[in-house]
């Protein structure tokens, strides 16, 4: 008798359930894809940082540094740092820079 009684209240309470565990999906999706997005971002920074240590644009590398959004100190797929890449190609302000900013 009990559970015929309350047999409404057990299926209205089943759909908020099934309402919140969509909801919580449907948010960790949106997490998921802001993170990797996120991190896709922080990715092109760093090749930038790469790119312009390698071409001696300090005004570009000190730019994506000062940001602080990326790490100035990692390396690219074979190894090579951004330090390395300005020293190999010889730009002494960019070895500066970021031995400087090493340094801190």
């Amino acid at each position: 008798m009990f559970l015929l009684e309350n047999a409404p209240a057990f299926a209205a309470h089943a759909k908020e359930v099934e309402a919140a565990e969509k909801a919580a999906a449907a948010k960790a999706v949106e997490e998921r894809e802001m993170f990797a997005k996120a991190v896709e971002q922080k990715k092109v920074a760093e090749r930038s940082c790469h790119t312009a240590a390698s071409k001696g644009d300090l005004a570009a590398l000190s730019r994506l540094v000062e940001q602080g959004t990326i790490d100035f100190d990692a390396p690219d797929d074979g190894g090579y740092t951004p330090l390395l890449k300005a020293a190999a190609n010889n730009h002494l302000s960019c070895v500066d820079f970021l031995l400087a900013k090493e340094r801190l």
